[in-house]
């Protein structure tokens, strides 16, 4: 996966900066629904719910 490669506004770089979650290789639906299930075992630990998506 490439990190940090659109360094102007709004691209990833300042999107990681700002604490976006990406996806990975997730569709929008199954990374949709892994937010639901990551938010509901975890509320709003930010930490936790980022470590699910860890490797995706």
């Amino acid at each position: 996966m490439y990190e940090n490669v659109y360094g102007f506004a709004g691209g990833d770089k300042q999107l990681r900066e700002l604490g976006v979650l990406f996806g990975g290789s997730l569709t929008g639906p199954k990374a949709r629904i892994k937010l639901i299930l990551a938010l509901g075992a975890y509320g709003k630990d930010r930490d936790k719910v980022a470590a699910a998506f860890q490797n995706v």
